[in-house]
């Protein structure tokens, strides 16, 4: 916690947190500026350096803001009880897309840092934050799969299997929209043509896999 960036005044805390996390989520750590994030939030280069000592300090900051901000999302998640596994996916997507919608900086910010995770750039404690993110993933997929009804699974093909394939499936959607968007203008990027690509994806696993 930056206790000296919490006593600032709210409306100058807003301004610094937007203006951060749209300039991250632009340029990505290595070619943020903090010449454009000043001028963006309206305040001198000076008093950004007063609470922040330099860039990567400022970005780690924003992981533990986008951190606090997605544990609702997460919170929402361990409440699907769907037994369909595909269904459980339709409904996580459409958890994420809600809270996307209310914290859309944030989640262009996360989805900016998911496409620099490798950077060589990021400090152990980054790199702690991120593992903390990916372990909160990995346990809301984990759920998914917890207590799925395999019974309306096609019968030639053995259950386990089924759910290895369809976890495999998802994984490499996932991965090729990353490669997709890797150099796509975050701030630009239209996400309804992905949401119905998603849609389509998870019917296709049905008609594949269910009965």
């Amino acid at each position: 916690m930056n206790e000296a960036f919490e006593k600032l005044e709210r409306e100058k805390q807003d301004r610094i947190i937007d203006a951060a996390l749209d300039e991250f989520a632009e340029h990505g750590l290595t070619k943020a500026s903090t010449n454009r994030i000043v001028k963006a939030a309206g305040i001198g280069k000076g008093m950004l350096f007063y609470y922040f000592r330099n860039k990567l300090e400022l970005y780690s900051f924003l992981l533990d803001y986008a951190i606090a901000c997605l544990q609702e999302h997460f919170a929402q998640a361990e409440w699907i009880t769907d037994v369909d596994i595909i269904e459980r996916y339709r409904k996580l997507n459409e958890i994420k897309m809600a809270n996307y919608f209310k914290n859309r900086k944030v989640y262009d910010f996360i989805t900016r840092v998911y496409l620099d995770k490798t950077n060589a750039e990021l400090s152990e404690d980054v790199r702690m934050q991120l593992a903390f993110i990916e372990k909160k993933r990995e346990d809301v997929l984990s759920g998914v799969f917890s207590s799925a009804d395999t019974s309306l699974f096609r019968n030639d093909i053995l259950p386990e299997n089924i759910l290895k394939y369809i976890k495999w499936s998802m994984d490499g959607f996932t991965q090729d929209i990353i490669n997709r968007v890797k150099d796509v203008r975050i701030s630009s990027m239209d996400y309804a043509p992905y949401l119905e690509e998603y849609e389509t994806y998870l019917s296709d696993l049905k008609k594949l896999f269910y009965k």
